[in-house]
């Protein structure tokens, strides 16, 4: 009988490729209400699950250990966990770019703590791995409007920009990185990181996914990074296609974003997210997520955002929308009316919290007759292939039958909908949604079904009693 031990390093690796999970869920954690320590902990479980599974055998260990460096996630919480980086950084320095070339997804997460600059140990462990990137520390440098000596002396006497700087250097190390997490505790932390990029040649060739966190940033009085901040990126990363903006908004570059998610901007400045949409010339897909809250002060306004859209419509193919309504006691007037000048929509998910329960419709040929439905399922583009939406559908329950009807007639193109109580976040990660006709039909066949089974069990049970209540009146008639 064949033995674990007797695998092919093909199979092993295959396993291994399950252990460490599919990468949409890296992004997929980004959607959630997940601290940052959550968010550790989720992606350095199946490294150790890798991990664990190449200690079964010494062949395996040298098979799996490169590959256990797929996904990293290192979060800096407070003063002494800054050495995090700093020891990952040297193991990149020390392992000739094996490991730093496997990395596709980074996790960096810089706390709000209070930092102290670098030691003179510090400094000169990253002295040469400074250099192996084209950074010289050594050399003067700009601090707003004064000339410091060197860079060196800034990191000693600024630890923000110390554990900054530290992120940037692990970012270049690992240039083969496709999706990256970078979340900093102030506004001014993101220019520290640009300025490190600008300095160094290297360039990130597969980087596309960009998730940049600036919890605190709103507090600070800040709503927008700096506009460098994207264009220093984009000169990193030509291949940078996709922005995932929580905390902070940011002027993206211009023809080189075609996905956009927002969430958790900053409070009431949904005014911004208009002017964050028109510099993406080719956006295609646009998601917007606002956490739920009790207070009506704080919602989303959905109409606000669709219209924010238009000026889009023309290349947006997935719309995804979560204001948390569904989930609120609160809604809001400002509701949405129709998607139908999104004439290449493909894809929406959306909280029926959003839009209006129902609208007086006249139909063409009601001879004045009105009747209710809902204006948003009623007037979906034609070319809408999916429809995904979260909350009880209870409402509009006829409007889906009219839509599955107009898709059996060739009125439109939609082939699914998704129906769902726990979130667009869930939603849009759902990779293989159930058929449109398929599960309607599916369903009504069951209720069908199980009204047919009901109405033959009260038909025997009737027929039993009749039976049984013959018998008695016969009994009855001989015993008399």
């Amino acid at each position: 009988m064949a033995q674990l031990s007797d695998l092919s390093p093909e199979c092993v690796l295959h396993i291994c490729s399950f252990l460490m999970g599919h990468p949409g869920e890296f992004k997929s954690l980004l959607y959630r209400s997940s601290s940052e320590r959550q968010i550790s902990r989720k992606l350095n479980k199946p490294r150790t699950s890798a991990l664990n599974f190449s200690r079964t055998a010494k062949r395996y260990h040298a098979i799996l250990y490169i590959e256990s460096f797929r996904t990293v996630s290192i979060s800096c919480t407070c003063g002494p966990s800054a050495q995090n980086l700093l020891s990952f950084l040297r193991l990149l320095h020390s392992a000739n770019s094996s490991i730093a070339d496997s990395v596709r997804r980074l996790h960096l997460h810089v706390g709000s703590a209070s930092w102290q600059g670098a030691s003179d140990e510090d400094i000169r462990c990253i002295d040469p791995i400074a250099t192996s990137v084209g950074i010289d520390i050594w050399k003067p440098v700009m601090h707003g409007q004064i000339m410091l000596e060197s860079l060196a002396f800034f990191l000693k006497s600024h630890g923000y920009a110390f554990c900054s700087f530290l992120a940037a250097l692990l970012l270049l190390k690992t240039r083969k990185v496709g999706q990256l997490i970078l979340s900093l505790p102030r506004c001014e932390d993101f220019m520290t990181t640009a300025r490190v990029w600008r300095w160094s040649n290297v360039k990130l060739s597969v980087l596309q996914s960009v998730a940049t966190k600036c919890p605190h940033g709103s507090n600070q009085g800040h709503y927008m990074l700096p506009d460098e901040f994207g264009s220093w990126l984009l000169a990193s990363a030509p291949t940078f296609s996709e922005w995932v903006m929580q905390g902070l908004y940011a002027n993206p570059p211009p023809d080189n974003i075609t996905s956009l998610v927002l969430q958790k901007t900053g409070p009431n400045k949904f005014e911004l997210v208009g002017e964050v949409i028109k510099q993406c010339r080719n956006l295609a897909k646009f998601t917007f997520i606002w956490p739920t809250t009790d207070s009506p002060d704080d919602h989303a306004c959905p109409s606000q955002v669709v219209r924010a859209l238009l000026c889009r419509a023309s290349t947006l193919r997935t719309i995804c929308l979560d204001f948390a309504l569904s989930k609120s006691r609160f809604r809001m007037p400002c509701q949405i009316v129709s998607f139908q000048r999104f004439i290449c929509l493909e894809n929406l998910w959306l909280d029926v919290g959003a839009f209006q329960d129902a609208v007086i419709n006249i139909a063409p040929n009601s001879n004045g007759d009105e009747q209710w439905a809902n204006s948003v399922i009623r007037r979906l583009p034609k070319s809408l292939k999916k429809l995904h939406l979260s909350g009880c559908p209870s409402s509009f329950m006829i409007d889906l039958s009219w839509l599955v009807e107009q898709h059996s007639l060739g009125q439109n193109q939609v082939e699914e909908i998704g129906l769902t109580s726990s979130g667009i976040a869930a939603l849009e990660n759902d990779q293989h949604g159930p058929k449109l006709v398929r599960t309607y039909f599916a369903v009504v066949f069951v209720v069908v079904v199980v009204f047919a089974v009901a109405v033959a069990v009260a038909v025997i049970v009737v027929a039993g009693s009749i039976n049984l209540l013959g018998s008695v009146m016969c009994a009855i008639f001989v015993a008399g």
